[in-house]
């Protein structure tokens, strides 16, 4: 695939909007561990990736399965903005999630990989509306205008993903 290619599918699943610059008001650990939730938990963009390849390799509709494959590319690009979050928080990003103190390594477990494809793309829907609530939880206690620009856009995205999956489940 062609790297014009690659940009006007990432355009078709990607919300119509900028993106802020990445960037923190200062250093806070604390806040880079909420933040490795949204990157490596069972609700995370890891998981979303791996869900989303997943159903692309194993959905034989051939526009489904690039939908797929073109949401998982929008992800790749929230993983990249909460890698770098993470680490100007001054946290090394992991694929853990440490909610409640503890070190949980991501696993593939996380991943639906259902039954035919409309419960795939319902599950896919779940994710997303999961996705968002995490996100707007991590608002709520990320006390960083600059995060919370880049997790509040990051829900725009999310957003778009739910009306083009209920589209294509419908």
């Amino acid at each position: 695939m062609e790297q014009s290619e690659i940009n006007n599918m990432f355009l078709k699943c990607a919300a119509r909007l900028p993106y802020p610059a990445v960037r923190v008001e200062k250093p806070n650990y604390n806040y880079g561990l909420i933040l490795l939730d949204d990157l490596a938990s069972a609700v995370s963009e890891t998981t979303a990736i791996m869900q989303y390849l997943n159903h692309h390799y194993t959905i034989e509709d051939r526009k489904i399965s690039e939908l797929e494959e073109c949401i998982a590319m929008v992800e790749m690009h929230h993983m990249e903005i909460l890698n770098e979050l993470i680490k100007k928080l001054g946290v090394t990003p992991v694929y853990a999630s440490y909610a409640g103190n503890t070190g949980i390594y991501w696993n593939a477990s996380f991943v639906y990989y259902g039954c035919g494809v409309r419960d795939k793309l319902q599950k896919d829907i779940d994710g997303e509306r999961a996705a968002i609530a995490q996100y707007k939880k991590h608002i709520g206690l990320i006390d960083d205008k600059y995060v919370q620009e880049n997790l509040e856009r990051i829900i725009k995205d999310e957003e778009h993903h739910i009306e083009i999956l209920t589209g294509a489940l419908n």
